[in-house]
C-alpha cells in the first residue's frame, strides 16, 4: 500500500483504483467539498433519498390520471343516455312484418328475403282494411344533416306509436330527409328539387309496400330553418311528381294525396338582410351574400323568396294545408334566425293575431297567437315578369299571415329552461309592431343569457355532446310532438292544441 499527499495536505491510501479519504482533521466545508469531488469521480446518476421522496408524488398524479380517465368514460357514459340515431324509416302492416325503407344497394339481399317472407306471410284481408297513411317528413337547416333532427324524429316516433296502438289501421310514416346532407350551399331551389326527389321515392315505396290499396295518403311537413324555407319551396315540384305518378298508376288505382300540417322551427321566411342579431352595414350584407348561391337566396339576391309568396305556384300547394305553424325563439335568443324573420313580423303590416287562450297550458310558450285565413287575398292574379328583384318585408309578411298561421314564440331565457312567466295576456289581438317590440330584443330584466336558442329549440341531436347541451330543449319537443301527432291523427284544430 503506498501513501502520498494530495493538493489538500491530507493522506490518501491508494489501493488498486480505489482511494480512501482521511478527513478526520478537515472543517465542514472541507468535506462537503471532498464529497462532492467523490461523487463526481464516482459518477453517480441519482439520489436515492430524493427519489424517494419523489414516489408519493409520482404515485398521486398516477391517481389523478386514472379519476380523469374514468371520469371521462362515465361522462361519456351519461351523455350517450340524450343521444338518438335517426330511425330507420318503417312502414307497419298490422300483424305482419314490416317493410324497411333503406337504399337498395346496402341491404339489397336482406330486403329480398323481407319481401319474400312478406309475401307468404301478408293478410290480403288486414291489409285491404288501411285505407288511408299519414306520412310526415322532416327537412334539416343549413350546413345540416338528418341526425340534428333525431330527436325530434324520436318524440315524433313514440307519439306515433302510441297512435297506432290505439288505431292500428291508419299507420303513421315519419322520414328525415337525407338528400341535403353537405349539400345546402348550391341554393334554395337545387336542394328543394333534391328533397321533391326524395319525397317521391318514399311515397312510391309506402304505395308499394302496400299493395297500392290505400285510398288516401295525408302528407304533412316539419322543417327546421333552412329546411322550412326548402319545404316550401319544394311543393310544385312534390305534387307535380305526384300527379304524373299517379297517372301511370297500375290498375287505374289513384290514391289522393292530402296535405295535413306544415310546421316550421326558427326558419327565416323573411330572409336574412336586415335580419341579422347585430345590425351590420349593407355592405357586409353584400359581401356575405356572395358566400353561396344559398346565401343570395336569402339575402333577396334573387327574387325566389318574394316568388313564394307572390306567385300561385307556391302559393296554391300552401294554402292546401289545414293548418300552417311557426315556431321562433324570443327575447333574443336565437343568434341565427331572430324572431322577426321566424315569425315574420313586420313593423308596417296590418295582419291581426288573435290571442290564443290555450297557451297557458304550454311551458315553453310566452304567446301564441293566430292570424286570420284570407286566402281570397292571395289568389289574385300575379304577373311574374313584374316581380322585382328585392321585395319589402311588409309585403312578404302580409301575405305570410294572409295564408293562417298559428305562431308559437318560446321563452329559453330563464336558464334555458321554458318560462313559465308570461307576456300581458289581457289584450285580446296584436299588432305585429307590438310583437315584434316584445319579443324581438333582448330584455334586461331577463338577466344574461346566452343566445343558443337555436340549437335549443329543436334539440339539436348531431353529436353525442350537443344532445348533451341542448337536452333542455326536450320539454318543447315532446309537447310539440304530442300537438303533431295529435293534430294529424285527430284533424287539425283552429287554436293550438292542448
Amino acid at each position: 500500500m503506498s501513501k502520498e499527499k494530495n493538493a489538500f495536505g491530507t493522506c490518501n491510501s491508494v489501493v488498486g483504483n480505489e482511494s480512501f479519504l482521511w478527513i478526520s482533521h478537515l472543517s465542514s466545508p472541507t468535506i462537503h467539498q471532498l464529497n462532492e469531488m467523490l461523487r463526481g469521480r464516482r459518477q453517480l446518476s441519482f439520489n436515492f433519498n430524493d427519489t424517494h421522496e419523489a414516489v408519493p408524488l409520482i404515485v398521486i398524479l398516477v391517481i389523478c390520471v386514472i379519476l380523469l380517465v374514468v371520469a371521462f368514460f362515465l361522462f361519456r357514459r351519461h351523455i350517450n343516455k340524450y343521444y338518438h340515431q335517426v330511425p330507420t324509416t318503417i312502414i307497419k302492416l298490422p300483424e305482419t312484418e314490416s317493410y324497411t325503407i333503406v337504399p337498395e344497394q346496402q341491404l339489397q339481399e336482406q330486403q329480398q328475403q323481407q319481401q319474400q317472407q312478406q309475401q307468404q306471410q301478408a293478410d290480403e284481408t288486414t291489409i285491404s282494411k288501411i285505407e288511408r297513411v299519414h306520412v310526415i317528413i322532416l327537412v334539416h337547416g343549413w350546413l345540416g344533416c338528418p341526425q340534428d333532427l333525431a330527436y325530434i324524429h324520436h318524440a315524433l316516433q313514440h307519439q306515433a306509436e302510441i297512435a297506432m296502438e290505439a288505431n292500428p289501421q291508419e299507420p303513421i310514416i315519419i322520414h328525415n330527409c337525407k338528400a341535403n346532407k353537405n349539400r345546402t350551399n348550391d341554393g334554395v331551389q337545387a336542394g328543394a328539387d333534391r328533397i321533391a326527389v326524395e319525397i317521391q321515392g318514399v311515397l312510391e315505396s309506402i304505395l308499394a309496400a302496400y299493395g297500392g290499396k290505400i285510398n288516401e295518403i295525408t302528407f304533412s311537413m316539419f322543417g327546421f330553418s333552412l329546411g322550412g324555407i326548402y319545404a316550401r319551396v319544394a311543393l310544385p315540384e312534390i305534387l307535380e311528381r305526384w300527379e304524373s305518378s299517379q297517372e301511370h298508376a297500375k290498375n287505374n288505382k289513384t290514391t289522393k294525396l292530402t296535405f295535413d300540417l306544415f310546421c316550421t322551427m326558427a326558419t327565416p321566411h323573411l330572409g336574412c338582410r336586415d335580419h341579422m342579431y347585430f345590425r351590420v352595414p349593407r355592405f357586409i350584407e353584400n359581401i356575405v351574400s356572395r358566400t353561396s348561391s344559398t346565401s343570395r337566396d336569402l339575402f333577396h339576391k334573387t327574387p325566389l323568396l318574394h316568388q313564394t309568396t307572390v306567385d300561385r305556384k307556391w302559393v296554391d300547394p300552401m294554402l292546401q294545408f289545414k293548418k300552417r305553424i311557426a315556431y321562433a325563439n324570443a327575447f333574443g335568443m336565437d343568434m341565427i334566425v331572430p324572431t322577426n324573420t321566424a315569425a315574420f313580423l313586420s313593423k308596417n303590416s296590418g295582419a291581426e293575431h288573435q290571442y290564443v287562450c290555450e297557451h297557458k297550458e304550454k311551458s315553453y310558450a310566452a304567446l301564441v297567437v293566430a292570424t286570420k285565413a284570407q286566402h281570397e287575398h292571395l289568389r289574385t292574379d300575379n304577373n311574374n315578369a313584374n316581380i322585382p328583384k328585392a321585395s319589402s318585408d311588409m309585403g312578404m309578411a302580409q301575405r305570410l299571415d294572409d295564408m293562417g298561421w298559428t305562431k308559437v314564440f318560446v321563452d329559453y331565457t330563464r336558464s334555458y329552461s321554458p318560462s313559465s312567466n308570461k307576456v300581458d295576456t289581457s289584450t285580446e289581438s296584436y299588432r305585429p309592431d307590438e310583437l315584434a317590440a316584445e319579443f324581438h330584443a333582448r330584455k334586461r330584466r331577463r338577466g344574461l343569457y346566452f343566445p343558443k336558442g337555436h340549437d335549443l329549440m329543436p334539440v339539436n341531436s348531431k353529436t353525442p355532446y350537443s344532445s348533451f347541451a341542448n337536452r333542455k330543449g326536450r320539454p318543447l319537443v315532446n309537447q310539440m310532438a304530442a300537438d303533431f301527432i295529435n293534430d294529424v291523427v285527430h284533424g287539425p284544430s283552429t287554436n293550438f292544441q292542448k
